[in-house]
């Protein structure tokens, strides 16, 4: 499942796949602050561009 960050309803479609055990893969492309809010581990796979990855990791 590969949900972007343009809806407000990642976190629910996120568990409802890991209970379906669904792999995850997210594009948290446009990036804001309600990426950073979201449970990580639950994510099988991120795609990420430079500036994504910076702002997710915090460096």
């Amino acid at each position: 499942m590969l949900p972007q960050n343009e809806i407000n309803a990642n976190s629910l479609i996120i568990r409802a796949a890991k209970k379906r055990e669904l792999k995850v893969v997210l594009n948290p492309s446009p990036m804001d602050e309600k990426v950073l809010q979201l449970d990580l581990e639950q994510i099988d796979y991120l795609i990420l561009n430079e500036i994504e990855g910076t702002m997710i990791t915090g460096t």
